[in-house]
C-alpha cells in the first residue's frame, strides 16, 4: 500500500502545483516501504538478494529526502534574508 500510495501523493501534488512535483512525503513513503521490505528479507525470508535489491532504492529515497529538506531549508533562509533586506530598504527610503 505504501508503494502504491506514494504515486497517489505524487499525482495529487502535481495537480496542486500544475507541474510535475515529487513532494518529500513521496520519499518518506518510499523509505518506509523499503524499510518494511528490508525487514521482511532480513528476518522473514532471510534472502540476501532481496536485502541487496532494497538497499539501492532505499539509499536513493534517503538521498532525495535529504536534498528536499536541504533545499527547503535554503529556501527559508533566502526568504528570511530577503525580508531583512526589504526592511532595510524601506527604512532607508523613509529616512532618506
Amino acid at each position: 500500500m505504501l508503494f502504491t500510495g506514494r504515486w497517489i501523493v505524487h499525482v495529487l501534488a502535481t495537480r496542486l502545483h500544475g507541474r510535475p512535483v515529487i513532494p518529500p512525503l513521496f520519499w518518506m513513503m518510499s523509505m518506509d516501504g523499503s524499510t518494511l521490505l528490508l525487514c521482511y528479507f532480513i528476518w522473514g525470508k532471510n534472502d540476501s538478494v532481496g536485502i541487496l535489491s532494497n538497499l539501492f532504492p532505499m539509499s536513493v529515497a534517503l538521498y532525495n529526502l535529504v536534498m528536499a529538506q536541504t533545499l527547503a531549508h535554503a529556501g527559508s533562509d533566502r526568504l528570511a534574508e530577503s525580508a531583512v533586506l526589504s526592511r532595510r530598504q524601506h527604512a532607508q527610503a523613509a529616512c532618506g
